[in-house]
């Protein structure tokens, strides 16, 4: 196909870069995708790092020999495990979550990363963010409870309120400005986390960043696809449900024919995207 009218991969290890999905469905919504959702091996903060680089590059070398025009490494623990020596795959370009969550807005000054365990002993938000913005303190905390909450459709409720407030007691002590979100997962749970921070504390998404600097990609190598009917391509490495009915929800579309696969390079849904 034209280079140009290539889709658009994304990984993840489960539900959470569906996120970042969301931010191209509102910022590029012509454009085409391949999503895969590593559901088998989920979740990836507590793995180790080999474990992590292995899984990651089975799926980037899957989205490659689908011929995609760009890949977004939709989860943050893989992005700050891969991406720093990681730019570009032959002629694609591939962005992550956490270079792109580290480019703050200007003000801020006491700013907390949730993320998951790999990603808070990275410390590459620490490292991106201290050159960046010198200015700013910066707390990080690991929230291992956040992703396995989100992968089994806890998103709401009292249950969910009662486990994000003793996890974030520290942060409630702090009193930051600002909050990362340092993992695709975490989005699903904004409601409850701006409920149990207060209205002054101000969430940041990296997804809207990564999207943003995708679209500045295109622009600056004339790949945007023109005009047309956007064909979604959606897969995962365990069951079809109930990673569907959860996708479907979050996203407000439907996937009728949600697919598992094996990494094996052929397609494995199309859906027209309304």
């Amino acid at each position: 196909m034209p280079f140009a009218t290539a889709p658009i991969g994304v990984y993840d290890s489960g539900l959470g870069g569906l996120s970042v999905v969301k931010q191209l469905q509102q910022q590029l919504p012509h454009e085409s995708l391949i999503y895969v959702a590593d559901t088998a091996r989920v979740p990836y903060g507590g793995r180790s790092r080999d474990e992590i680089y292995r899984f990651s590059f089975e799926m980037i070398e899957y989205l490659v020999s689908r011929n995609v025009k760009a890949i977004l490494c939709a989860c943050n623990t893989s992005s700050v495990v891969i991406l720093p020596e990681l730019k570009r795959v032959g002629h694609i370009p591939v962005l992550g979550l956490a270079q792109a969550g580290s480019l703050l807005p200007r003000g801020h000054r006491r700013v907390v990363l949730l993320a998951t365990e790999a990603t808070v002993r990275s410390h590459l938000y620490r490292q991106l963010i201290g050159m960046r913005f010198p200015e700013v303190e910066l707390l990080e905390l690991a929230c291992p409870e956040f992703v396995p909450l989100v992968e089994a459709g806890k998103w709401q409720g009292q249950e969910v309120e009662n486990i994000l407030r003793h996890r974030l007691q520290p942060v409630l002590d702090w009193q930051p400005d600002a909050v990362i979100l340092g993992c695709s997962h975490y989005p699903y749970l904004a409601d409850v986390l701006q409920k149990v921070l207060g209205p002054q504390v101000q969430l940041l998404d990296p997804a809207v960043q990564l999207v943003n600097q995708l679209h500045q990609k295109l622009d600056q190598q004339h790949r945007h696809t023109p005009y047309r009917q956007p064909v979604w391509e959606v897969l995962t490495t365990g069951p079809a449900e109930p990673f569907g009915a959860l996708a479907e929800s979050y996203l407000g579309c439907s996937l009728p024919d949600l697919a598992r696969t094996t990494l094996v390079p052929e397609p494995a849904l199309n859906v027209a995207v309304m």
